[in-house]
């Protein structure tokens, strides 16, 4: 994830306008739009040294482009963090954009965070994606490594924690929501993974007008729609797309061990199959719902905590229904886990974190 930095004839300016009381920043101006980078440097360097925030950013710019002196991320970055330390309001975006993918310094998620935060408050969208951004990258909020592995003993940690330990999540899925709400292309994307992520009563909905609200989807979403549409047809299931297929694998497996314990599956007869789920219906509605606060109605009550919820499948196994219970339990991290039993006497129980 990269924020491009303003271009120079824009950026410089609009600045030029906005402080004319600098007789050396409009000469160093000046002489940029001629290109005349020997005359324009000292002049810019004797306003940052005034702390002017508008030189100050401008000196970022330079050296991050090239401008009569080599490119130097390390050097750009120092200006754009002193131009945003004066109060230059274009420099957070940069110097946030630095901290997080380590162009010019050490990657730096505290400091990212603080500079995105600091454009967020002004309603800035790339700010406030920057927010979520740097939140769900940083060390100290992940439980899985660059790979996918789960770290089993981090995740419980982090689940556990209440809604008052959890304002640093809070505030990243609101930044996150108000800059998909502003229409941010990176952050409609990742709230719709979000949503996808987020195994919970009501989000299939939101899940399809998201999709509707990005309008081309690319070919994995496409057949998440699909799932939905196709799994809507069976009834009601609150279980998402991408969870859909190792819910029903699982279910699949309960009704079949079912069948095998009442005799009813015979080679040539009646085999596995012939297993076809028919009908979903919630047999328990969400119970001691606990929600991870969330200021912005995208995804407000979206990411559940605690609570709990059941629902019935039923299989026709040759002409005879074999209903399925599953027992829904969010798993503390916007998820759920998952129980199967048949009914009748014969239970087979699997856990499964989506």
């Amino acid at each position: 994830m990269k924020v491009r930095t303003t271009p120079l004839a824009v950026a410089l300016l609009a600045a030029l306008a906005a402080v004319p009381a600098f007789a050396d920043y409009q000469d160093a101006m000046r002489a940029i739009q001629k290109k005349d980078y020997a005359k324009a440097l000292p002049l810019m360097k004797e306003e940052a040294d005034k702390n002017n925030p508008d030189a100050l950013y401008a000196l970022g710019v330079i050296h991050a482009q090239g401008l009569g002196v080599d490119k130097n991320p390390a050097e750009s970055l120092k200006w754009f963090e002193k131009a945003a330390e004066a109060g230059n309001a274009n420099a957070y975006n940069l110097v946030a954009n630095a901290y997080l993918t380590g162009n010019g310094a050490a990657t730096d998620f505290t400091k990212a965070r603080k500079w995105a935060q600091k454009s967020a408050d002004k309603g800035d969208a790339t700010g406030q994606f920057m927010v979520f951004y740097a939140h769900i990258n940083d060390p100290a909020f992940r439980y899985f490594d660059d790979t996918g592995k789960i770290d089993k003993a981090r995740f419980e940690q982090l689940r556990k924690r209440g809604p008052e330990e959890r304002k640093a999540d809070s505030n990243a899925y609101t930044m996150l929501a108000q800059a998909a709400e502003k229409g941010d292309a990176n952050a409609l994307q990742a709230t719709l993974t979000t949503l996808l992520n987020a195994n919970s009563p009501g989000n299939n909905a939101r899940i399809l007008a998201m999709m509707d609200k990005i309008g081309t989807l690319n070919e994995r979403q496409t057949a998440l729609k699909t799932t939905l549409t196709e799994s809507a047809r069976l009834g009601n299931s609150e279980v998402g797309p991408q969870a859909w297929k190792g819910v029903f694998a699982t279910s699949r497996e309960t009704a079949e061990a079912r069948a095998r314990a009442d005799g009813q599956l015979k080679k040539g007869r009646c085999e596995a199959r012939d297993i076809k789920l028919v009908k979903t219906a919630l047999s328990r509605p969400l119970a001691n719902a606990v929600y991870l606060p969330v200021e912005a109605p995208l995804l407000k009550d979206a990411l559940l905590i605690k609570g709990n919820w059941q629902e019935i499948w039923e299989f026709d196994v040759c002409g005879k229904a074999t209903p399925v219970t599953l027992n829904f339990e969010a798993d503390g991290m916007g998820g759920s886990a998952y129980q199967t039993q048949s009914l009748g006497g014969t239970v087979v129980v699997k856990g499964k974190k989506k």
